[in-house]
């Protein structure tokens, strides 16, 4: 699995985990619906910045969005 995948997959684990939609997730942090959707699924490249921002939101090191997802 690559490095993509795998934050698409922690972030999807870490959102559901919190029970947030990504409705819910896109209209708090003022992202596209698309954008996270793209993200979860391990398309595009999201920049550091934006992985920051969803680290931040989720109340998690940016780290952990890099390990191998369980």
């Amino acid at each position: 699995m690559n490095t993509i995948t795998n934050v698409g997959k922690n972030l999807r684990r870490i959102r559901m985990s919190q029970n947030l939609s990504i409705f819910t997730v896109s209209i708090d942090l003022q992202m596209s619906y698309h954008n996270i959707s793209n993200i979860e699924r391990g398309f595009g490249n999201p920049s550091l910045k934006t992985l920051d921002k969803l680290a931040s939101y989720y109340n998690i090191h940016i780290k952990t969005l890099f390990d191998e997802p369980t």
